[in-house]
């Protein structure tokens, strides 16, 4: 643990043409970000363009889409400031 802390334990790739070495580190939070409105409004904040039919389409690829349509008001549910209101 204290080797990823210090970030001494890089993943290591070595490129095959011209047998270079690229080492690098990433970090992936843990924390969620959901902002206070609808179900469908933060499924569209990565493209405020996509039509409520992509939007489907993705929830379906995600695995979420039966779940949301069990939702009150489906993608229109209010999930309250970093998803509060969809916890219990």
């Amino acid at each position: 643990m204290l080797k990823v802390l210090l970030n001494l334990n890089q993943p290591c790739y070595v490129h095959l043409l011209n047998s270079s070495t690229v080492c690098s580190s990433d970090t992936v939070l843990q924390d969620s970000v959901l902002f206070h409105d609808t179900v469908l409004y933060n499924l569209q904040y990565g493209d405020v363009r996509a039509s409520i039919q992509q939007v489907q389409e993705v929830a379906k690829m995600a695995e979420i889409h039966d779940v949301i349509l069990k939702m009150p008001h489906q993608y229109n549910t209010q999930v309250g400031e970093r998803g509060l209101k969809l916890s219990g």
